[in-house]
This record gives C-alpha cells, sequence and structure tokens, in this order.
C-alpha cells in the first residue's frame, strides 16, 4: 500500500509464567500463562517512500501476554523430556508513530499465539524450557496522521523464550 513503511521489530522480553499440567502416561495435557514486559521495538527512516516527503516512522510493543494450552509427550529413559506444541491467546499493548506531522497512538490488542518447544527436568522439582512462538496481534488503527488520514499498525513476531521452571508437587 502507497506510504505503508514495513520494517523488522526485534528486542526482549522479560516475563514470567504460571501454569497446571496434567500427565497420563507419557502424555502430558497443560494451559499457562504469561505476562512479559517487552521492549521489541522497530521503525524506518523512510516511511512513506511513494510521498512526496519519506519520512520516520516506528512500532513499539510493550507488553506481551498468552494464555495458551499445551500437549506434548515426554520421552527418554525416564520420560524427563518433553516436546510439545502450544496455542492461545495473545495479548499486548502497541504503540506506533509518524513523525512527518508529530503523531502517535496506541492500543490493547488481541490476537493469535503458536509455537513448539522442550522442557526437560533438570532436577527433581526444576526444568529448563527452550519454546519458539509466533504471535499475531493484527492490524490497527492508532491515529491519524493528519484528520481523515489514518495510520495502521500490525505486529507480527516470531520468539524464541528460553526459561527455568518450578513444579510445586500439589500432591499429599
Amino acid at each position: 500500500m502507497l506510504g505503508d513503511g514495513h520494517y523488522n521489530v526485534d528486542g526482549p522480553l522479560v516475563g514470567g509464567t504460571l501454569g497446571y499440567n496434567w500427565q497420563r502416561g507419557r502424555w502430558v495435557v497443560g494451559i499457562e500463562g504469561d505476562d512479559d514486559w517487552s521492549n521489541v521495538r522497530g521503525g524506518s527512516s523512510t516511511c512513506g517512500p511513494g510521498t512526496i516527503t519519506p519520512h520516520p516512522c516506528g512500532t513499539d510493543l510493550n507488553s506481551l501476554g498468552t494464555l495458551r494450552g499445551r500437549v506434548g509427550y515426554t520421552v527418554g529413559p525416564t520420560g524427563s523430556i518433553l516436546p510439545h506444541f502450544t496455542g492461545g491467546l495473545a495479548v499486548g499493548t502497541l504503540r506506533g508513530w509518524d513523525s512527518l506531522f508529530p503523531a502517535s497512538g496506541s492500543a490493547f490488542r488481541k490476537g493469535w499465539v503458536a509455537g513448539s518447544g522442550v522442557e526437560m527436568m533438570i532436577a527433581p522439582q526444576w526444568s529448563v524450557k527452550l519454546e519458539y512462538l509466533h504471535v499475531d496481534l493484527g492490524d490497527v488503527t492508532l491515529f491519524d496522521i493528519i484528520p481523515g488520514v489514518p495510520e495502521s499498525v500490525g505486529l507480527r513476531m516470531d520468539s524464541i523464550r528460553v526459561g527455568l521452571n518450578y513444579r510445586f508437587d500439589l500432591r499429599p
């Protein structure tokens, strides 16, 4: 689309996860939610390349949360490795800005997340996790550059996560 700025985003996510798993034999089904502080940003110095005045613009993801189901099958001699698939709801706060006529806006967005990973027990109640997630928060009009000229921002990103988990044993 004429005037659109397309660019990559990058930056760290730091947060926490809370979840619950049910295991039957080697099959594991669970639910988990996480909340992350985010410093994921992107921008371009030439937004609006088809216009008379190309100019800087950008996007920030200030927070990201997910609520996901997951399913996996334990492997290894002791069943201590859990490859799994995950997917569900993603929410985040997107901010966009454009310097042509200094304007910006932000919105809380809902979207989806899907991915896969592997978790491995390293001690009786401790595990480490490596996970890939694709997040799509869709597109939203955040502000008008000038009256009647809306600016839409969208976010689709891939992330690699590393985690350290503690398992609470709730059995008596």
